[in-house]
């Protein structure tokens, strides 16, 4: 499903956040052809060797596996026609923007009320413009930029309510006693000890 949003041609230069097996590497690999060209990065070294001994088993031995920061991209191998995105981040990193050729294409998993969704990007006139959404799960990605989504319980007097979304909300609210502890065992109750001054929901 997300190869097919990805639109992969021959001699694309395509990049991967999160390497897995190898499998998915491959697969764009035959796409892209022998004039194309395939990176795969991913934050855990154990993971990239496993793939890297994986592609040049099968004979992809073209592949770039990089051990890194997926939210950096691969700046020494940009720039990219398409990047794909198989791990789920909280939002998207500038680097991903900046490596991406004009018209190119960015897929990638977004939460969002409860959901992810594989969101197809094209880059025009300088911007991501969505193009394309569909119903997936991925595991979340992990890089200290990707933990911002933080799902709290509040007391019927609070004047705030939803998801405290930003870190620089986090400092504001402290944890309290639960009473009644909700059914799950789950929820955090947070109250605001410094309150921000702008109206709305946070």
């Amino acid at each position: 499903m997300m190869l097919g949003q990805l639109d992969v041609r021959p001699g694309d230069h395509v990049l991967e956040i999160g390497a897995g097996t190898g499998y998915n590497a491959a697969l764009v690999a035959e796409l892209v052809g022998p004039q194309g060209s395939v990176t795969t990065i991913d934050i855990d070294p154990e993971i990239t060797a496993h793939a890297r001994r994986a592609l040049d088993a099968s004979g992809y031995s073209r592949t770039h596996v990089i051990t890194g920061d997926g939210a950096l991209g691969a700046p020494g191998h940009a720039p990219f026609t398409r990047i794909i995105v198989t791990v789920g981040p909280w939002d998207l990193p500038p680097a991903w923007h900046d490596q991406l050729t004009p018209g190119g294409r960015l897929v990638v998993p977004l939460h969002w009320r409860g959901q992810a969704r594989s969101v197809a990007f094209v880059h025009e006139d300088g911007i991501l413009r969505a193009s394309d959404s569909q119903l997936c799960g991925f595991i979340p990605m992990i890089n200290e930029g990707q933990d911002g989504e933080r799902t709290v319980r509040w007391t019927p007097t609070s004047p705030f309510t939803g998801t405290a979304t930003s870190p620089s909300i986090r400092p504001r609210y402290r944890e309290s006693s639960r009473s009644p502890e909700p059914p799950c065992g789950q929820a955090q109750r947070l109250f605001p000890t410094n309150p921000p001054t702008a109206s709305g929901s946070v």
